[in-house]
């Protein structure tokens, strides 16, 4: 009886052990999903980048080091003024006028066909080995309409953010590689953050061609005090920039989800991937976690994306110009009614093919719509 009893209670403390360890993971499960919602709860935008993971810090041995001199440029913002929170420069600033109208330039007409454009988009998604992230006809539309504003509508701001770019790319350029990242990121992400700017600050206190805040700056190793202020020095922002992008990547399995957690922040695209079913975009975008700035970020920087890869591919320095009449529409409008005042309606505007209505993006304020050809050398957009 003394041999069982004593057999009996020490099955019961083994079993104790046993409820009391699933106890503890249950709990630490709970906090974890719980730290993860808090963090990405209030808002989801290149000022809320919360880190959750520490990248890996790589040697950059094949990196010339970065110095503490750095130029700034003051240029009137060239594209989109992301969340509307960048600061205008002051009536000093003097714009980059670049040369763009070479033969090659005058020649060449830019994709315009949806197929095209999609083709175009998978091909660079297999060039990066982006398995874990699913195209969807949600990504192409919204692809297709940045793809529009930029090479379009704001042809000549975008040529200006290229000019400016000439200086810091090829630094960028090598880096990026270096960490083994798609080269079209070291274009995309600046010139959607910041238009390659390396002074600006955007009212929330995003600072740099990067636009980091504060906390996530020196948790990338940037310096942040009264007396300096490393998220200004193009090169050291690189590589943090590039730090963030490795973590995300590792994380996610996913480069264009790692672009998302740029600007969600990581806990932000965490909780976003936990209530979604599938790992598309049409998922992303139909979250109601998000905001529209937030929506419309990845479609910005894949469009920016394609416009690099295109002009590399077919030797342009600049954008050329495209002689089409455009405007932007406040309100949403049906695409039957406009298919009827417009007749190459579908063929301007790729990103309407297979949907009801337009859809009022909150970057460009309101729907960019490409008309008609204007039989006149030039652009028109009232």
């Amino acid at each position: 009886m003394k041999t069982h009893d004593l057999t009996s209670i020490l099955s019961q403390k083994k079993l104790n052990k046993v409820i009391f360890l699933q106890i503890l993971i249950c709990i630490a499960f709970i906090a974890i999903s719980l730290f993860l919602i808090f963090v990405s709860s209030d808002s989801y935008s290149v000022e809320d980048k919360y880190i959750i993971l520490s990248p890996p810090i790589e040697n950059d041995q094949n990196i010339e080091k970065p110095d503490s001199k750095n130029t700034n440029i003051k240029i009137s913002s060239p594209s989109i003024e992301k969340d509307q929170n960048i600061e205008k420069p002051d009536s000093k600033d003097t714009d980059i006028k670049p040369d763009y109208k070479t033969d090659n330039d005058s020649i060449f007409e830019l994709p315009m066909d949806r197929e095209e454009i999609n083709t175009l988009l998978i091909q660079m998604l297999d060039d990066w080995n982006e398995l874990a992230f699913q195209t969807d006809d949600e990504l192409l539309r919204h692809v297709c309409y940045f793809y529009k504003y930029y090479a379009i509508k704001n042809f000549a701001a975008s040529n200006t953010t290229i000019k400016r770019a000439q200086k810091y790319l090829p630094y960028i350029l090598k880096l990026v590689k270096s960490y083994k990242l798609p080269e079209e990121i070291a274009f995309a992400m600046p010139f959607v953050e910041s238009s390659f700017k390396t002074n600006i600050r955007s009212y929330k206190g995003a600072v740099g061609m990067f636009q980091f805040m504060k906390p996530t700056a020196r948790q990338y190793g940037l310096k942040v005090n009264k007396r300096i202020d490393e998220r200004k020095n193009y090169k050291k922002s690189a590589h943090a920039f590039t730090r963030y992008l490795i973590a995300g990547r590792n994380l996610f399995a996913s480069t264009v989800l790692s672009i998302g957690s740029y600007h969600h922040g990581i806990g932000g695209m965490s909780s976003v991937l936990m209530t979604s079913k599938k790992r598309t975009f049409s998922n992303i975008f139909k979250n109601k976690k998000l905001g529209k700035y937030s929506k419309e970020y990845i479609p910005q920087c894949l469009a920016a994306a394609l416009i690099f890869r295109i002009l590399k591919n077919h030797n342009l320095k600049f954008i050329p110009k495209q002689s089409i009449e455009c405007s932007v529409i406040k309100k949403i409008k049906y695409v039957n009614k406009l298919k009827k005042s417009y007749p190459q309606l579908i063929k301007l505007n790729p990103d309407l093919y297979g949907v009801k209505k337009t859809y009022s993006y909150v970057c460009t304020n309101g729907y960019l719509l490409l008309r008609n050809i204007n039989s006149k050398r030039g652009l028109s957009c009232m």
